[in-house]
């Protein structure tokens, strides 16, 4: 299998040559007075850069949008308009969240999509998904779907918090485990291997010579309830198990 195929995220240089793909062509767009490559621009740094899924995006409504009291956010709620949660956005991506608002859904409803197909319908999963597929292929990117461009996000926002609990919060993944796995997908594994092995055998060292008594602790992944010899600190200084440690040197 080609790394095409099997990759779950972008690399660094993938993803900005996707994005700057997706703003030449949405520029264009402006100039012109089209709105299918701002709409596609707008997929893409909703998916890459907000971590929205495919189902997310299409559901995200004007209401759920930054508001005027300069929260930079986005609610993503459920069918019943309950919030799930609410994603951290820059101030970048709200200006160009009220800039598309103003310009091409003027005067629609607060409940109505912020998306709409050039025909005037709500996007379909599939139709979502399919253009995603396209604009990949056109950037040059090769196989792109909508959970590629999430990963992405979770990936590189780990990178920069070094705090599975605040990328969870920020997915919306119900298991810090399965993020977990995601993380090291697309990252390199060295230096948690190395830390891993050095406080591994530092634990083994102390526990043969008897000195003390293992402390119980918590999985910052899977919230499961361990004493520290079964499990290890990564460099984030989070406490992982060895269960969801095998999913970082297996990912």
């Amino acid at each position: 299998m080609s790394e095409t195929k099997t990759r779950k995220s972008l690399s660094e240089t993938e993803l900005q040559t996707l994005l700057s793909y997706v703003k030449d062509r949405a520029d264009l767009a402006r100039i012109r007075g089209t709105t299918r490559a701002i709409i596609d621009e707008l997929i893409v740094i909703l998916s890459a850069q907000a971590g929205l899924r495919a189902n997310e995006i299409r559901s995200l409504k004007i209401e759920d949008l930054p508001s005027a009291d300069g929260e930079k956010a986005l609610r993503i709620c459920n069918t019943l308009d309950e919030v799930l949660r609410s994603v951290d956005i820059t101030e970048d991506i709200a200006q160009l969240l009220t800039r598309f608002v103003k310009l091409y859904r003027k005067g629609a409803k607060p409940k109505e999509p912020l998306l709409k197909t050039e025909r005037g319908s709500p996007f379909g999963y599939m139709s979502l998904y399919n253009k995603v597929r396209r604009i990949g292929e056109q950037a040059g990117i090769g196989k792109l779907t909508p959970a590629m461009l999430q990963h992405t996000y979770a990936v590189r926002l780990y990178e920069m918090e070094q705090d599975l609990r605040y990328v969870q919060e920020q997915t919306g993944y119900l298991s810090r485990r399965t993020l977990a796995k995601y993380m090291m997908k697309g990252r390199s594994k060295s230096v948690i291997r190395q830390q891993s092995d050095t406080e591994f055998k530092s634990q083994e060292s102390v526990g043969q010579k008897g000195k003390h008594i293992d402390p119980t602790c918590i999985c910052e992944a899977c919230g499961a309830e361990c004493v520290k010899s079964e499990g290890r600190k990564i460099e984030s200084g989070q406490f992982l198990c060895h269960t969801c440690l095998g999913y970082f040197r297996t990912g």
